[in-house]
């Protein structure tokens, strides 16, 4: 394979690569109203499998920005059931980070979705209480390949108060780009072809 054919595949994949990727959303909120008494406090991310037993679903932490949160990508497949992951952090400011979901829809319309329910524990496993009835922060139903995610705040004289996290989708790969990147791989590769083919029929100079 020649170094230009070998550009053209990378392009191919490259395009492959965002269609497929997992939906990504920016997640931000305040805990400036948190007790400090209260740190380190953990994020519990549960992952839920409705058939019962797991399957390929996954979620990814990363790209955070707090005190005291891991610098590397956290991620949690549905391996079984039911299974959690607990990701540490020092209340007091703004807890960032970007939120991969990766839905496996195979068993939806047999089982329902899985579910992504993330919570706040301080350090003695209390539970931070929040509008949602099961205290969730953010909680997510697999029901497409692109899940709503909800987020819920503390109730009105709730502690620690504090407002629901703001959640933002980050936008997908544009299909029309996707396209038109498809497009410019083939015509390379036909000019390629054609290059080739001249290369080939073209006179030899005379000895």
């Amino acid at each position: 394979m020649t170094g230009r054919s070998i550009i053209v595949a990378a392009l191919f994949a490259l395009a492959l690569g965002q269609a497929n990727a997992g939906v990504i959303y920016s997640v931000a909120f305040d805990t400036s109203g948190f007790d400090p008494s209260g740190n380190p406090y953990q994020l519990d991310v549960n992952l839920t499998a409705a058939n019962g037993t797991g399957d390929a679903a996954s979620v990814t932490l990363d790209n955070f920005s707090c005190t005291d949160c891991p610098i590397t990508a956290q991620t949690l497949t549905d391996s079984t059931f039911s299974q959690d992951m607990y990701i540490p952090f020092t209340a007091g400011g703004t807890v960032a980070f970007d939120l991969t979901l990766n839905p496996d829809l195979t068993d939806l319309n047999a089982y329902g979705p899985d579910s992504l329910q993330l919570s706040i524990l301080d350090q003695f496993n209390n539970l931070v209480t929040t509008t949602d009835p099961y205290d969730a922060v953010l909680f997510a139903a697999f029901d497409s390949d692109s899940p709503t995610v909800n987020s819920f705040g503390s109730p009105d004289g709730g502690s620690p108060l504090f407002a629901a996290p703001q959640v933002q989708e980050t936008p997908e790969p544009n299909s029309a780009a996707l396209i038109i990147t498809a497009a410019f791989c083939l015509t390379v590769r036909r000019k390629l072809r054609v290059s080739s083919w001249f290369s080939s029929v073209a006179p030899r100079s005379a000895d």
